[in-house]
């Protein structure tokens, strides 16, 4: 049995203590002439998922293995059984964060790291030199003579046995293809290159040879040439070479294209999520070519000369590329330009939609001949294989997932925590780990804003009673207090954490008994002042422990509604701790259902509760559970933010109650599953949703 119904409410908790404003009750004031101004409305004006903490950097497949280059290591998936693993320094490699990675035709794994270039060959690696390219590498590939290719800002390079031959040292490179033995290079600025199948002759193709595209984002062989893409001297183009000279495309879509690649049989251009195949066919006849997407107008000269050539040497200036004549080369002899058929007689290039569309945060897109291999930077990576996307994750983000706490300190910086072994750091674009307790078997229980904003997180070691408080500065987190809190077995556990009006730490104690069952066990309320405890439960209360109100012990969620008002959601109703009193609500009361899962303000101080029978709300004289809209459906959890808004966690997706659409926010809107297990809401007034499959971030 999952965790989950142990945990549910603690974001709701953090959300209070985010906004305590909107704990304390509504004092009433003499109307003005002035009204307020009106709280925006939620518009969830865009849904973010995330599954992995790996960003993916480059990527590549064998017939047995899909290789996933990333910033901590090169993941190995087993395409058969679906296994993976993270190979490191630890095994092997030069260093963890992978730049670039291959396979070339005998089976070996070539990956580029920053230390060193590793060859991986049955389970072995060997260091050989690093790419001299530039920081990172932008294209690498393996020739059919075992020769490894690289590309980068700062060149073109050619690992001969343990020695790199560096070409165009000024050049930068964007993108490099094979097509028949010979090497295509495309670059920034300086068009395409053609290396010769020897290698030895370097050819250079431009305007003056029917090549208008100066910036190559992208190339792909085709059965009738290479075709790239990218930019010219007036806007985006395309160009492909027919075996005899190239011919280019003026490019009108509706995106800039940002790649090409080839994936079997089949021929892709992408931007953004968008995938279009393109298919190239001789121009038979003068009938305008089928409407497509991309369209993609012949714009080539009638006259082309012949490509540029020099001797590939190593040190080759790019000078050579811009028409000047090498000292150190001899030029092969020019002839006259060469007579060429009209634009009319160019390919043709059609375009339709792929069918299928990118994940969120694509960073990569490599070709293969099995399909298109798609790495990104949080939903993992893909192989689209005939149009049928295979999806390979780790779900490293929600592994052992309880509930979900989240605290910023900006826009582009807050902090996660899932009640598991690891905390994280969101920058705005993707997680990567939190490094708040190095002791092995360490947990992060929760991460929460104090009183004064200050972002706080709540951790313990593998044993012992103690609870360590940390808070971050510029990244780096330092232990501020530790705080013993007494369970009967074990190390505590955490249902909810949050901050009273008075400053307070409430702290929901489980703990795991010997038969290794979870065990509610009240709260504790801890003065970080002093560090003094009191415990709020029923049942013993022996010994020198202070004890407080006798509140069920089966608390999971707790929010303030004023200084002297505290509600708990408990398994065995809805309590309310006010001017010293305890009240529990239970099915007497006209509840429908006593197992409550989390707690929570509603509309006109009203007590809203989450149930599995459905959205309870307490008007303060009674108890209804409507069953219409979202209410009906059961509920996990409870949210809102300082604009009225209320958000349910049901099995039906995401529901907005207030100035906000009635519609679900559900896997069709952008979230990975539409059982939603918890929710909470940061001081930016987004969502956040842990499901199975992920967490979501739902902008308002």
């Amino acid at each position: 049995m999952r965790m989950r119904a142990h945990a549910t409410g603690l974001a709701l908790a953090c959300a209070s203590a985010l906004s305590l404003a909107a704990c304390h009750p509504r004092i009433a004031h003499p109307t003005t002439a002035v009204e307020a101004p009106r709280a925006p409305p939620f518009t969830a004006s865009r849904v973010r998922s995330f599954t992995d903490t790996f960003a993916v950097t480059s990527i590549a497949d064998s017939p047995s293995n899909l290789w996933v280059g990333t910033a901590r290591g090169l993941m190995r998936w087993d395409l058969a059984t679906g296994r993976h693993a993270v190979l490191t320094a630890k095994d092997g490699l030069p260093a963890d964060r992978i730049a670039a990675v291959t396979v070339d035709g005998q089976g070996q794994v070539w990956a580029a790291t920053q230390r060193a270039t590793a060859l991986g060959w049955r389970g072995r690696w060997q260091s050989l030199p690093p790419a001299p390219v530039g920081d990172f590498v932008t294209g690498y590939t393996s020739g059919p003579e075992r020769n490894l290719w690289a590309g980068g800002p700062e060149g073109l390079a050619r690992l001969r046995g343990a020695h790199w031959e560096h070409y165009l040292a000024g050049t930068g490179v964007t993108a490099l293809a094979f097509s028949g033995g010979v090497l295509w290079v495309g670059t920034s600025g300086k068009g395409v290159l053609r290396v010769a199948r020897s290698g030895a002759l370097l050819e250079a193709f431009g305007a003056a040879q029917g090549c208008d595209v100066d910036v190559v984002r992208g190339l792909l062989v085709t059965d009738r040439g290479v075709l790239a893409v990218g930019d010219g001297p007036d806007g985006p183009h395309a160009a492909i070479f027919d075996g005899d000279r190239f011919y280019s495309y003026r490019i009108d879509g509706p995106e800039v294209l940002e790649w090409a690649a080839r994936a079997g049989a089949h021929l892709y251009l992408g931007a953004g999520e968008h995938v279009w195949e393109v298919s190239v066919t001789a121009m038979g006849d003068k009938q305008p070519p089928p409407p497509g997407p991309i369209k993609l107008t012949p714009a080539s000269p009638m006259v082309a000369a012949p490509p540029r050539k020099v001797q590939l040497r190593d040190g080759l200036p790019s000078a050579v590329l811009d028409g000047a004549e090498p000292t150190h080369a001899e030029l092969p002899r020019r002839g006259k330009p060469k007579i060429v058929a009209a634009p009319s007689a160019a390919p043709r290039l059609t375009t339709a939609d792929a069918g299928f569309h990118l994940p969120d945060g694509v960073t990569c897109v490599a070709p293969s001949a099995r399909g298109l291999l798609v790495g990104t930077r949080f939903l993992g990576s893909e192989r689209v294989e005939n149009g049928v996307v295979r999806r390979f994750r780790i779900d490293d983000l929600v592994a052992g997932a309880e509930r979900i706490t989240v605290a910023c300190k900006s826009m582009d910086e807050c902090y996660l925590a899932t009640g598991g072994a690891r905390a994280w750091r969101f920058d705005g674009q993707s997680f990567e780990p939190a490094e708040i307790d190095p002791e092995p078997g360490s947990r992060v229980l929760a991460v929460l804003r104090d009183l004064k904003g200050q972002v706080l997180a709540i951790h313990r070691g593998a044993t012992g009673q103690e609870l360590r408080v940390s808070t971050v500065v510029d990244r780096n987190w330092t232990p501020i207090s530790m705080q013993a809190v007494a369970v009967p077995h074990g190390a505590p556990l955490l249902n909810f954490a949050a901050f009273a009006p008075t400053g307070h730490l409430w702290l929901g104690l489980r703990y795991v008994d010997v038969d290794h069952d979870p065990v509610d066990f009240g709260a504790a309320e801890v003065d970080t002042f002093d560090g003094s405890v009191v415990y709020h439960r029923q049942g013993t209360r022996a010994g020198s422990s202070a004890f407080g109100f006798a509140l069920p012990n089966d608390m999971v969620a707790m929010y303030w509604r004023s200084p002297n008002e505290a509600w708990f959601a408990t398994r065995s109703g809805a309590a309310r701790m006010q001017d010293g009193k305890v009240r529990v609500f239970t099915e007497n009361d006209g509840m429908d259902s006593e197992l409550i899962y989390d707690i929570g303000p509603g509309p006109h101080d009203e007590v809203w509760v989450a149930t599995h029978h459905g959205t309870g709300r307490y008007d303060g004289t009674r108890w209804t559970f409507p069953k219409m809209g979202p209410f009906y459906r059961a509920a996990t959890s409870l949210a809102h933010d300082a604009n009225g808004h209320v958000f349910l966690g049901t099995d039906g997706g995401l529901f907005c109650v207030g100035d906000c659409d009635p519609d679900p926010i559900d896997s069709h809107r952008g979230l990975l599953d539409d059982a939603v297990l918890d929710i909470t809401v940061d001081t930016r007034g987004r969502v956040w949703v842990l499901t199975d499959k992920g967490i979501s971030i739902v902008e308002p």
